[in-house]
């Protein structure tokens, strides 16, 4: 193995651990307080915080993978945009008791999102001292309960933190042009138009 591959092997290894260690710090206090949804902005500010991430788009592929999820995607019925599953079960086809499905029909921004939102759910749903197996699934079409709410509005403050949006915002936004400036921004941040919408919204910018 060449010193290159052998750095950077030693960095993810780093990374991995920092995640893992953050997850639990934040699954314990779960367990005492249960996160709500006005917590999502500290919450997400500790994980990138924590892992040093200071640029967008968030590498949310990484931090899956950090966690050993294996991210895998294939064709779902049009409102599932993806499934978590926690089941030791799983090792033999997956190599990992920890899976995110991933609907391939949905772009990759929506995908993305996904990922994060899914990433909520193990982190504030998934009781890790008590369950053996846990199972969620992603549909957009049901209405939004509270855990759900809170998946999305983890997964925009992960993936679009606000710091960086309003900046960004200010650079790519385009005067009386709403479809331009939610592209652009689409670009940066690498998610769907639909979420950059709602990220407007949350924090009431104006175009």
């Amino acid at each position: 193995m060449g010193v290159g591959k052998l750095w950077q092997g030693m960095i993810m290894d780093r990374q991995m651990q920092k995640m893992k260690e953050i997850c639990k710090n934040i699954q314990g206090e779960n367990h005492e307080k249960r996160y709500v949804l006005e917590d999502m902005p500290s919450v997400t500010k500790i994980i990138l915080g924590g892992l040093g991430i200071k640029k967008v788009p968030v590498p949310i592929v990484a931090i899956m993978k950090s966690l050993e999820f294996q991210v895998v995607s294939g064709k779902m019925e049009d409102e599932i945009s993806g499934i978590v599953a926690i089941d030791d079960t799983l090792k033999k086809e997956f190599k990992s008791d920890k899976v995110i499905a991933i609907n391939s029909k949905d772009n990759i921004g929506h995908q993305r999102f996904t990922m994060a939102h899914e990433l909520a759910h193990y982190l504030f749903d998934f009781d890790v001292s008590n369950r053996i197996t846990y199972y969620n699934a992603y549909n957009t079409k049901e209405d939004e309960s509270e855990s759900e709410r809170r998946a999305n509005y983890f997964a925009a403050n992960l993936l679009m933190p606000e710091g960086v949006f309003r900046e960004k915002f200010k650079q790519a936004a385009v005067e009386n042009n709403l479809y331009l400036t939610v592209d652009n921004l689409s670009n940066i941040f690498q998610v769907s138009h639909e979420a950059v919408k709602r990220r407007i919204a949350e924090l009431s910018l104006q175009v």
